[in-house]
């Protein structure tokens, strides 16, 4: 038992009460040890038993294969809770379960063949061996198929297989659910699907905005060939559609500076919208547009428009590159909302050398009461000049404050980038190397966090200050 056990005696009989705390464990423990054991269990209709079935079964890896086809029987009969199984455990077996699935492919069973063709795909480049059988079903008469043959084949290779001239052919599909597939999965081949840049832009039509917003996604993806359809793309940025937008505003970013006729556009929606991620996206495509959106960037930092986070972050991913900015990031020093400010810093250290003018005000904040924003001048300093002797206290100082807390290893609070004081800490203290040796007892403490990020960070900086075991 994996629990407790209570009962009562009433005259000759017992009445028991079993309290279970791990029912998993519980139904592993009684599991069959052999193959044809847990096959036998399969015919299971209880979910949880079979995810331990499944799991058990893949633990034996190729000697698991005699449970794909009793495992697609049941599929078959309609017991769709195998589906997942199916994947998994093919997954597992690896190769020797191609030849299985394969044969399913002609199956009469239009739900065994879907989920033959899945499965092969979900199994990667394992699947190597069923590239012929995918690939003879690029010319089915059901456009489902061919639909699913093509993803299939793009993750079992990126060869040429013809799946994109038969994505392009379901374009024209009578199924309007089988020409959104078809867009989605040109967006998959990237620059491989350059061809079917022209014929995707008829779907670019603001009365229907699901196939509009998917088809800009596409035309992202597939990189410069799509560059043709901008003019549309700025066309539709006025449109009212959310989710819409966000595709269009993703796809010009991935165009660069070859969609600089968006800016305008972006620049207004990104100062006016009412929609916060609207305002979010627009700024990052501004970003991924690149210099050219500089000026943009400052008016709209200049008109105090929020969010101020994703402004610095995007001036920031400029570099030295956003030069120009440095006047503005420089007052934003002042601001008197310490994150405003603690933003500000971080771009100036991005933007390196070139904003040394920073240096004496950056100097001054490493003595502030906001611990973010001491963290962030610092880091900026850092980044400027690298001189270590400021900024090196400054990250001692917020480990070794850090680890006095009662509740250290167990606690986590970020800030508006998204990074608690210690990973700043740690990142900044193993971009210092060797100087900062004094700090490996704190970042040892801190790979005994409870949280992934701060052990990650602990780790990076450990090897990058070149610390032994």
């Amino acid at each position: 038992m994996l629990g407790d056990f209570y009962g009562i005696k009433l005259w000759h009989k017992q009445l028991g009460l079993a309290i279970n705390y791990d029912p998993v464990g519980a139904i592993k423990n009684s599991l069959p040890k052999t193959v044809p054991g847990l096959i036998a269990k399969l015919d299971t209709k209880d979910p949880l038993v079979l995810q331990c079935v499944a799991e058990a079964l893949a633990a034996f890896g190729p000697d698991a294969k005699p449970a794909i086809p009793v495992l697609l029987t049941h599929y078959k009969n309609g017991d769709d809770f195998k589906g997942y199984a199916i994947i998994e455990l093919a997954k597992a077996v690896g190769p020797d379960s191609v030849p299985i699935l394969c044969d399913a492919l002609a199956n009469v069973d239009t739900r065994i063949v879907a989920k033959a063709i899945e499965t092969l795909g979900e199994m990667g480049t394992n699947a190597i061996a069923a590239v012929p059988a995918l690939s003879a079903l690029l010319t089915n008469s059901f456009s489902t198929n061919a639909l699913a043959a093509a993803y299939s084949l793009r993750k079992v290779s990126t060869d040429d297989h013809g799946g994109v001239q038969t994505l392009v052919r379901l374009l024209d599909d009578e199924d309007s659910q089988v020409r959104i597939g078809a867009i989605f999965v040109l967006g998959e081949f990237g620059t491989d699907a350059s061809e079917a840049a022209e014929p995707l832009l008829r779907f670019l039509d603001p009365e229907c905005p699901e196939i509009a917003g998917w088809t800009a996604r596409t035309l992202g993806m597939i990189g410069p060939a799509g560059q043709l359809a901008i003019p549309r793309l700025v066309s539709l940025l006025n449109e009212q559609n959310a989710t819409n937008m966000v595709f269009v505003m993703q796809a010009l970013g991935a165009f660069r500076d070859r969609a600089s006729a968006a800016i305008p556009t972006l620049c207004e929606i990104a100062g006016s919208s009412p929609e916060s991620r609207g305002k979010v996206e627009a700024i990052k495509a501004l970003t991924a547009i690149g210099t050219i959106s500089i000026p943009c960037l400052l008016t709209l930092y200049q008109n105090k428009t929020p969010p101020y986070t994703s402004l610095s972050r995007a001036l920031a991913s400029l570099g030295p590159d956003a030069v120009p900015a440095v006047p503005v990031l420089l007052q934003e020093l002042d601001a008197k909302k310490p994150y405003r400010a603690a933003a500000a810093a971080m771009a100036l250290g991005s933007i390196g050398g070139p904003a040394r003018l920073a240096v004496p005000r950056l100097t001054q904040l490493l003595e502030c009461g906001d611990s973010h924003l001491r963290l962030r001048a610092a880091e900026g300093l850092w980044r400027i000049d690298r001189q270590t002797n400021a900024a090196l206290q400054v990250m001692f100082d917020e480990l070794n404050e850090w680890s006095k807390r009662p509740s250290a290893l167990t606690e986590y609070a970020e800030d508006t980038h998204g990074e608690s004081g210690q990973q700043v800490a740690a990142r900044v203290l193993g971009e210092i190397g060797p100087t900062a040796s004094n700090a490996l007892p704190l970042l040892r403490m801190m790979q005994r966090s409870s949280f992934d990020q701060q052990r990650v960070a602990a780790t990076k900086a450990l090897m990058k200050i070149g610390a032994r075991n």
